[in-house]
């Protein structure tokens, strides 16, 4: 980026601003987004307090799922969220549910379907999505920082391979657990969350 407009500095007559422009702006949003993830491991590494108070699961999903309608032309179906409330922190689950959604927003070929669900003080939600899944080899892995599969390697589409991780931090820092499910096609993205303090 900084050679790029470097040279657009010295030789503005061979720029095309209104090509150079949205290149760069994505590259920025890209960077920002990967300083953001940085950020967040950074805190969570460092052990920090939650901010516990009741929070509603499902209003947090609903709120994310609205955003993300608005980047995509995918179908995303939230028919299956009921309600779902538990003690936590709500920006840390909203992070949570915005990383599967944007994960599963990458790899899906027509449409995501997400579930929310209380069943013995445990709250389950699923993002699932209809993209090429995940081999049961790599299941565990995905969670790992800095994962990219072989199919997401692109930079503009592969992220950073930090969004699954901070997930499964968060979601640890919860008491939960997060897994991988067949979806036939794709993948279910699971998180299990208790409804009450440990």
């Amino acid at each position: 980026m900084h050679t790029r407009l470097e040279v657009a500095d010295h030789h503005p007559e061979s720029v095309h601003w209104p090509t150079l422009a949205p290149e760069l702006l994505r590259e920025t949003e890209r960077l920002n987004h990967l300083v953001d993830d940085l950020l967040q491991l950074a805190r969570l590494d460092a052990r920090p307090r939650l901010r516990l108070r009741p929070v509603d699961l499902d209003e947090i999903v609903f709120t994310e799922v609205r955003e993300a309608r608005s980047r995509t032309r995918l179908v995303i179906d939230q028919h299956a969220v009921g309600a779902a409330r538990l003690t936590g922190d709500e920006d840390a689950l909203a992070r949570v549910v915005r990383n599967l959604l944007d994960n599963a927003l990458r790899h899906a070929a027509t449409r995501i379907d997400i579930s929310l669900r209380t069943a013995h003080d445990t709250a389950r939600l699923v993002v699932a999505d209809d993209g090429p899944g995940i081999p049961e080899a790599d299941r565990e892995r995905v969670f790992g920082r800095f994962t990219r599969l072989d199919d997401a390697r692109a930079r503009d589409t592969g992220g950073s391979g930090l969004g699954l991780a901070i997930v499964r931090d968060l979601v640890t820092a919860h008491h939960g657990t997060t897994h991988v499910e067949d979806n036939s096609p794709g993948t279910r993205m699971v998180v299990l969350l208790p409804t009450r303090t440990p």
